[in-house]
Order: C-alpha cells, then sequence, then structure tokens
C-alpha cells in the first residue's frame, strides 16, 4: 500500500507540475500575446501619427500652394494694371500731343489767315469794328492837355462846307465798282493782322 500511495502521489505531483508548467507557458503565452498587441498597438500609433503629420505636411503644402497662387495672381493683376495704366497713359500723351499739334496747326493757319490780303466784305466789316473799338475818354486827366495848337504859320482848312453831293456820288462809284464781280471777292485790301496793329493805336 505504501508504495501504491507514493506512486499516486507522485503521479499527482507530475500532474500538478504539468498543470503548473502548462498554466505557465499559456502564462507566457498571454503576455506574449500582450506584448505583441502592445507593439501592434504602439505600430498603429505611431503609423496613425506618422500619417496625421503626412495630412498636416500635405495641407501645409496645400496652404503654401494656394498661398502661391494668390501671390502670382496678385503679381498678375499689378502687372496687367501697370500695363493698362502705362497703355492710358501713353494714349493721354498721344493725346495730348495730338491736341498740341491739332492747336499749333489751328494757330499757324490763324497766323496765315491773318496775314492774307482781306476782300472787300471782310475789310469793312473789319473796318466797322474798328471804329466800335474807338473809345471815349470821360478821365480828364487821360485827355489831351494845354494851350490849343496856333495856327500861324499852317495850312489848315479856312472854310467847311456841306458836301451834300457825297451820297449820290458815292453810289455812283459803287455801281460802277460793281461791274467787275472780282472787285469784291478779290483779296486786295490790308490784312487783319496790319488792321489789328491800327487797332492797337486807336487805344489810349
Amino acid at each position: 500500500m505504501g508504495e501504491i500511495e507514493r506512486l499516486r502521489e507522485q503521479l499527482r505531483e507530475a500532474h500538478r507540475l504539468r498543470e503548473e508548467e502548462q498554466r505557465r507557458r499559456e502564462e507566457e503565452q498571454r503576455r506574449r500575446e500582450e506584448e505583441q498587441r502592445r507593439r501592434e498597438e504602439e505600430q498603429r500609433r505611431r503609423e496613425e501619427e506618422q500619417r496625421r503629420r503626412e495630412g498636416r505636411e500635405e495641407e501645409q503644402r496645400r496652404r503654401e500652394e494656394e498661398q502661391r497662387r494668390r501671390e502670382e495672381e496678385q503679381r498678375r493683376r499689378e502687372e496687367e494694371q501697370r500695363r493698362r495704366e502705362a497703355a492710358e497713359g501713353r494714349a493721354l500723351e498721344e493725346q495730348h500731343q495730338r491736341e498740341e499739334e491739332q492747336r499749333r496747326r489751328e494757330e499757324a493757319e490763324e497766323r496765315a489767315d491773318a496775314s492774307r490780303p482781306l476782300t472787300l466784305q471782310q475789310y469793312l466789316e473789319t473796318c466797322h469794328s474798328l471804329s466800335l473799338a474807338i473809345e471815349i475818354i470821360t478821365d480828364r486827366s487821360l485827355t489831351t492837355q494845354g494851350d490849343t495848337t496856333n495856327p500861324t504859320g499852317r495850312i489848315y482848312p479856312r472854310r467847311i462846307i456841306p458836301w451834300t453831293t457825297f451820297a449820290r456820288e458815292q453810289e455812283k462809284v459803287w455801281d460802277q465798282l460793281s461791274i467787275s464781280p472780282s472787285f469784291s471777292s478779290r483779296p486786295a485790301f490790308p490784312s487783319r493782322h496790319q488792321l489789328d496793329y491800327v487797332r492797337s493805336l486807336l487805344r489810349p
């Protein structure tokens, strides 16, 4: 009996040791699996962090690219604005040049026209304007001062008589002149420039 009991005890002990070893192996397996899970989880976290970093970097690149596009578009708009302003400036300058050239031409034409002889009608109209340019001086300080001229030794009219036939004689002269159409149309009388000089002498 003692031997059998001893063998049973040994069997129980061996069984217990096997179970203990089995538990240790299972525990070790669980630890390894847990460690593997932790490593995998850490790897996933690192990969996720890497993806987030890459996403942030990609977003940063997109923002920088968008900023570059906006700056480039701004530069293009400013360059286009400068070109438009330069074109407008050139157009204005050309317009000023054309206007100045036109003004010079008109002034040259006016000078040439003022220097050309007048027709009879133009001459009479200009002489009429000359008569209107004569000013009546009412300020005594601007009038002739001193004694009257002594006529001794001078030629002067002794008697003034009315010219009663002037109108008829003038009409006859005009009738004779009107026979020739070129008399009124031919520019043969003093120019406006010459009459302007006369006008300047009429001013006190």
